[in-house]
């Protein structure tokens, strides 16, 4: 009788840990108009709990003004960037009143971060911020904007 060895596949699966977090923002926002669209950069300091402080930067572009309100969400792409080098990316969504005090928004309201990625430790993270409490102080052309919220990290 002939004997065959079956080759035996193992397959190891790393599942990452949910992490509940608190998230908190401090941060300078300035625009710039170029033509019909409006450029924001803001640049600031961050808390993640469970993970550190972090440098903080987000960006984003309104290609027009026309028919923006005080509740057009506006997408900002948010970078952390830990002091070990780490970095969590993703996508902050503010009310436009928040960012332009023009439309007449109040000072305070709500806005929700998405995590989708990142690298070092958080390569391939993902996370999910839904409340986030927004409040901000304009001087000219320039916003003090803080925030803060709670969320999970995977």
């Amino acid at each position: 009788m002939l004997r065959m060895a079956l080759p035996i596949l193992i397959l190891c699966v790393s599942v990452r840990a949910q992490t509940s977090s608190t998230i908190t923002f401090n941060a300078t926002a300035t625009a710039t108009t170029a033509g019909p669209a409006l450029a924001i950069l803001a640049t600031g300091t961050s808390t993640l709990t469970g993970f550190g402080s972090a440098q903080l930067l987000a960006s984003s572009t309104i290609p027009t003004l026309v028919g923006v309100v005080t509740s057009t969400p506006i997408a900002t792409s948010l970078t952390m960037i830990f002091s070990t080098g780490d970095v969590l990316s993703g996508q902050l969504v503010v009310p436009a009143g928040y960012l332009l005090p023009q439309l007449g928004q109040t000072t305070a309201g709500a806005a929700s971060f998405t995590i989708t990625s990142g690298t070092g430790a958080f390569l391939n993270a993902s996370g999910y911020f839904p409340s986030l409490n927004i409040t901000t102080t304009t001087n000219g052309v320039s916003a003090s904007i803080q925030g803060s919220g709670n969320g999970t990290v995977l």
